[in-house]
């Protein structure tokens, strides 16, 4: 037969169960919350508008942010190659070529960064029938738009697991 329990006989239980239970220990908390801004702006996206149509940027990852910079690194190697005036014939003609090769790469990796404010838009991308709008940039807008896309990448602090007091942390060379 079940039977309500009196309220005393429940909270005596209840003393009893706390003070057989071991003692917790206590979690330190932090003084102050860290990173705050990092974690507020992590998924934000910048608009920039190319020839009147509005493209979002949500942080560039890691690896892509790589793949940019190797281009415009080529790009410039090039161009400084080209502005030296030292080369002639031949030699001019194969730093003009790498100057445009790395410069080809621009418009692809621009495009697959970025999505077009437009819903409409978005879905005809997601189908394959919106057309790169990149292709026909000039080389400045190439350029300036890469420096834009460059300032959007995603920043990371490492820390090691096996940092801790008394180790080393492995050295990055």
């Amino acid at each position: 037969m079940i039977a309500p329990t009196p309220v005393g006989v429940m909270a005596e239980r209840h003393r009893a169960a706390k003070v057989a239970r071991a003692p917790r220990l206590e979690r330190p908390t932090p003084s102050s919350a860290r990173n705050i801004a990092a974690i507020l702006t992590l998924g934000d996206r910048s608009y920039f508008q190319f020839r009147g149509s509005p493209f979002g940027v949500p942080p560039l990852p890691w690896r892509e942010g790589e793949r940019l910079l190797g281009i415009i690194v080529n790009a410039q190697d090039a161009a400084d190659r080209l502005r030296l005036g030292v080369l002639t014939g031949e030699g001019l003609e194969d730093a003009r070529r790498a100057y445009f090769a790395a410069i080809e790469g621009l418009p692809a990796a621009l495009w697959r960064n970025c999505e077009p404010a437009s819903k409409v838009l978005r879905f005809l991308r997601r189908i394959g029938l919106a057309r790169n709008p990149f292709t026909r940039a000039t080389e400045r807008e190439l350029l300036g738009l890469a420096d834009f896309f460059l300032e959007r990448r995603t920043t990371s602090r490492v820390q090691y697991p096996d940092a801790t007091p008394g180790r080393r942390a492995p050295e990055i060379s």
